[in-house]
């Protein structure tokens, strides 16, 4: 081979090798870019995962403060029922000129035969029908303790009680039954209250609200009285009315002369079982007490 001929193959030779040197280094930075990519996705990963765990534990913090809160609350709630002992006392009504069956008396017959209540017990009060010539009168009771307001309370206070109803007798129509439950203001010697024959919220001398109820045997009514804490400058105490476990219309708004409450109910053909909340683990009320907070709208 000639020197031209030799020189030729050498060039082509180093091309070659440049071409080989050049492809090796574009390989080996393509593998440094995949490395460093995946470097990359490997600290996002990381990255992602401990974001993860990070509102993992954020959440279940959360979960636990919501937890502790709403045990607080419930422990707050049952804190503010005001469990006080309580029974049926005086006998407001007559039962003829003769007021046969009364405070000191109250279990006894109408010597003219109409019918009046006994009270049975502390809580429950028998409704004796009329016999003979008499007729069915108006029993009227009051408890023996009434519902005062508290001093510098911090939280809310909640009074509550309940009553069940038995019809007694058989009548034609329900006009002949009588069942009114409420409070009367010893401040002011006027009552609220629900009158459930009539389906009707009385307020004082003021205000009546009829409301789409009905009236059956063996119904659960109940009244309550709450007094917000005493550092609640737009708070006012209120009234309000359940059958069977359930608010009924919406609550009374007291706003003057709220000191003291006396329990009481109206009868008529009707027995009551009284449930004045003495022992709440045997004889739980039918209306859920807690739910009081929730209510916003007012008379």
């Amino acid at each position: 081979m000639t020197d031209g001929g030799k020189s030729k193959a050498c060039a082509s030779c180093r091309l070659s090798q440049d071409i080989i040197k050049s492809l090796k280094q574009r390989l080996e930075k393509v593998e440094e870019i995949q490395k460093l990519l995946l470097e990359q996705q490997g600290n996002e990963i990381k990255n992602l995962k401990q974001n993860i765990l990070q509102l993992e534990s954020e959440h279940n913090i959360c979960l636990k403060q919501k937890d502790d809160k709403i045990r607080s609350l419930e422990n707050a709630l049952k804190n503010c029922f005001v469990k006080i002992k309580n029974k049926w006392s005086e006998i407001d009504s007559e039962c003829c000129f003769n007021n046969c069956i009364n405070t000191k008396n109250p279990v006894n017959k109408c010597i003219e035969g109409n019918g009046f209540g006994n009270l049975i017990n502390d809580e429950n009060i028998k409704y004796m029908l009329k016999n003979g010539e008499g007729c069915n009168r108006i029993f009227l009771v009051n408890a023996e303790n009434s519902f005062n307001k508290p001093r510098n309370n911090f939280n809310y206070f909640l009074y509550y009680f309940e009553v069940k109803c038995k019809f007694e007798g058989e009548l034609e129509n329900k006009d002949g039954r009588r069942l009114v439950i409420g409070l009367k203001n010893l401040n002011k010697n006027r009552d609220i209250f629900y009158c459930a024959n009539e389906s009707t919220i009385f307020i004082e001398d003021k205000k009546s609200v009829e409301l789409k109820t009905c009236f059956n045997d063996n119904d659960i009514f109940g009244c309550g009285l709450v007094y917000p804490p005493f550092n609640k400058f737009d708070g006012f105490p209120y009234i309000f009315f359940t059958q069977n476990g359930k608010q009924i219309g919406k609550a009374i708004l007291l706003k003057n002369k709220f000191d003291s409450y006396e329990p009481n109910v109206e009868l008529e053909c009707c027995s009551v079982e009284t449930n004045f909340g003495n022992n709440l683990k045997t004889n739980p009320f039918k209306y859920d007490i807690f739910e009081y907070l929730v209510i916003k709208e007012f008379y």
